[in-house]
């Protein structure tokens, strides 16, 4: 009786693990099946690219060398089109100029979908707004740069860059090794704050202990794994939890300045020229 009951049990546990085994040998044949179709995308299309790894795509390369020198290499390798995966998501790297003038020019408004961000002020950006939005503001920061405006701006940037050479030659004076990148950012943000806001930032005189300037730093200076999160993570997710791989605290002192830039422009006649104005 002991032994009957005991391998009716021994048969139902092997029956159980049985369908067990074929759930999740479905499930990996599955898995392996859609993961072969994503990835083989650009293969389809007749395009070169990389050959991507599951989940974290072509990305790989990019965390031990910098963007630029990964680019180069593969423009190298691949030619001038290349195919290739942001975690699961395809997209395309182009420099032909020819086909980078219709896409930038002529076509433009086919390509406005951008990135989306889910932060409550960043996600109103322009290089975050997708079709009529992205059409509605196009069309109001468009007047912006005219050639009379972009030819009012060259004064302002002159100004800025002979700032920047006194700046170059003092800190070459004072210390043996220069960090030439961090020069040029102040640089170009003395000039955004002259020819689109029409304030003199002086970031260039206070340097990098500037409390505006460190908080640019920190808003376009974050941790890859936000990176990686922002491929991976499916909208759904990052809308929920309203995900950005920006800094909070820095987006927050920035959009207390540009406030108080507006507020304080708002209604008063410029004395002095800038590109949005004039």
């Amino acid at each position: 009786m002991i032994s009957s009951l005991f391998s009716v049990d021994l048969r139902s546990l092997f029956f159980s693990l049985s369908i067990i085994e074929v759930l999740v040998a479905v499930i990996v044949i599955y898995g392996t099946l859609a993961c072969i179709h994503r990835y083989s995308f650009w293969w389809r299309q007749g395009i070169r690219r990389p050959i991507p790894l599951p989940i974290i795509g072509s990305l790989l390369e990019y965390s031990s060398e910098l963007p630029h020198v990964v680019d180069a290499r593969r423009l190298k390798k691949y030619g001038r089109i290349i195919g290739y995966f942001k975690g699961h998501k395809p997209s395309i790297m182009i420099a032909d100029p020819y086909l980078l003038r219709k896409i930038m020019v002529s076509d433009f408004p086919a390509f406005s979908n951008r990135h989306v961000n889910y932060h409550p002020v960043l996600r109103h950006f322009l290089i975050y707004k997708n079709g009529r939005d992205w059409k509605d503001m196009r069309s109001i920061l468009s007047p912006t740069f005219t050639l009379s405006k972009m030819k009012n701006m060259l004064p302002l940037m002159e100004e800025s860059v002979s700032a920047f050479k006194v700046k170059l030659n003092q800190t070459i004076r004072k210390e043996k090794d220069v960090d030439i990148k961090k020069l040029y950012g102040l640089l170009t943000l003395d000039i955004i704050g002259k020819t689109g806001f029409a304030i003199n930032t002086n970031v260039l005189d206070k340097g990098e202990e500037d409390d505006f300037v460190k908080n640019v730093w920190k808003l376009l200076s974050f941790p890859f794994w936000k990176f990686y999160c922002r491929m991976f993570l499916p909208a759904s997710v990052m809308s929920f939890f309203k995900f950005s791989h920006f800094d909070d605290e820095a987006t927050v002192y920035l959009s207390q300045v540009a406030r108080t830039i507006y507020q304080e422009r708002k209604g008063i006649r410029l004395s002095r020229s800038n590109a949005v104005d004039d």
